[in-house]
Formats: structure tokens, sequence, C-alpha cells
């Protein structure tokens, strides 16, 4: 019985000798040559891991050394240049690395300032004819009022002085502003947003059609403001908010300027433009 049972040990242990001896290796050819014999066990970007036939211990070594692999199933994996080549049939293990800020698209730069709103040169109409003096009046007075009333929405109006002097060093002038695009206009003054408002005061057309009548023995006629008010915004060529008023008011036929009436004509535009959240 004690010869039988040898025999069958020794009979199991020939057969797993001769299946480790039939069985096929990988084989690892290095940039020098060399044909190593092993069990690829690991493949990372950097290094593979393998252990010598009938070892266990595992060894590393690093693929910018190593020309390919030649699995014991029959396929090649090749290296170059240290990492592996698009022939490889397993992905890789890729560490998270940040993007260079190069490779990182943050959108165009913007050549002004954010939440800053400039008030063109206004014009003031008269009859027809540009009032330069009412002008410079109405756009100092539109400049304030927005300074002051636009702060609660987190913006900042420039000064008019500064504005002028940008458009002069630019050779901007009356007739350039009128022909000169909202973009042009912005890379020149360096604002998000740009106003421009317009108001005209025809008198001509309400002498016309005037309806006169005696009050204290005064005479008085009615004339007609009208103002026309765009906003710009960031890259807009079209008005981002636009806005024509218009009303009749009586007028003292004595009367040589209609202050007091055109700022709280133009005071309500502007409010309105503020609550219509344009900005």
């Amino acid at each position: 019985m004690r010869k039988v049972i040898v025999l069958l040990v020794m009979l199991c242990s020939g057969l797993v000798m001769a299946q480790e001896r039939g069985a096929k290796n990988d084989i690892i050819v290095t940039k020098n040559g060399e044909l190593i014999q092993a069990k690829v066990v690991k493949v990372t970007e950097n290094a593979i891991s393998f252990s010598y036939p009938g070892e266990t211990v595992l060894n590393e070594v690093a693929t910018s050394s190593l020309e390919k692999i030649v699995f014991s199933s029959g396929r090649t994996q090749t290296f170059a240049k240290g990492a592996r080549s698009t022939q490889s049939q397993q992905p890789l293990a890729v560490e998270n690395e940040p993007i260079p800020d190069e490779e990182i698209y943050l959108g165009p730069e913007s050549n002004y300032t954010e939440n800053q709103l400039t008030v063109l040169p206004l014009s003031y109409i008269k009859n027809g004819v540009h009032d330069k003096k009412m002008s410079n009046q109405m756009t100092s007075f539109v400049t304030a009022f927005m300074d002051s009333n636009a702060k609660p929405y987190g913006i900042t109006v420039p000064e008019m002085t500064q504005t002028i002097d940008k458009l002069v060093s630019a050779d901007i002038g009356y007739q350039k502003l009128g022909q000169a695009t909202p973009a042009e206009l912005r890379d020149v003054l360096g604002s998000e947003y740009i106003l421009k408002a317009t108001l005209k005061d025809d008198r001509s057309s309400g002498q016309a059609s005037r309806d006169l009548y005696s009050d204290n023995n005064t005479k008085t006629l009615k004339t007609t403001i009208s103002i026309q008010l765009e906003l710009y915004g960031a890259d807009q060529d079209e008005e981002k908010y636009q806005v024509t008023f218009s009303e009749d008011i009586a007028l003292n036929q004595a009367a040589t300027s209609l202050e007091g009436k055109w700022k709280s004509s133009i005071k309500y535009v502007l409010q309105q433009l503020l609550s219509s959240r344009s900005l």
C-alpha cells in the first residue's frame, strides 16, 4: 500500500513539473537586445513588474529601457521613448496632472472695465440746430445723475472731463462721435457700457401750432421735447436698451430756457433705464 501511495505522489509531481516546463512565459525584450523570460504581472506608464519562472519575487524595470513584450498569448506590446506605443491594447493608469495655463481657454481678454458706464457727450438740438452750451449742461447733468443713482447697481461712472480727454486723445470730435461704432468707442473709453442720448427742443413746430391763451396777461405756447436714449453693453453693436420719449410742455413765451423742464424729462427717462435692469 505504501508503494502505491509513493508512486501516485511521484506521478503527480511529475505532471506538475511537466506542466510548468510546458507553460509559456512572457518574453521581455530590452533595447540592448536582451531577452528575459518572465511572467509579467503589471504594466504602468513608467515601469513593468515581473517574476522569473519558478519564483514569486517581483522585479521591476523601467519601460524606457524596453523595446517590447511578447506575451504568452501571442500579443505584442511595444514601447517608444519610454512610453507605450499606440499598439498597446490595455489602458494605462494615468495620474491626474494639472492642466498647463497655456492649455486653458479663458475666453478673449476684455479691453474694458466691467460694470463701468461712460456717458458720451450728449446732443441738445434746439430748433434743428446743435446747441453746444445746452449739450454740455445736459451731459454734466446725466453724468452726475447716473454716478449717484447707478451705484446701488454696482455701476461706476467716469467723470465727464475724463471721457472728453479720452475722446480728444483718440481724435474723436463731434462729427466722428456720431460715426464711431460702439465697439470703437468701447476700445477708446474702456467701459463696459456706453450711454448715448439726444434731446430735441422743437420750438418752431410748437409755435406753428401754438395755443395762446390769457393767464394774468402772460402769453404761453406749447413746445415739444423729444428724447432718444440708447445703451450699449459689452461686445454689442446693437442697443441693449433703447427708448424714445416725447412730451409737450407749456412754455412762457418770454422764457429762453427749458432747463427745469428738460431736466425732469430726462430724469424720468434715466429712471426708466435703471428700473429696466439692463445694467
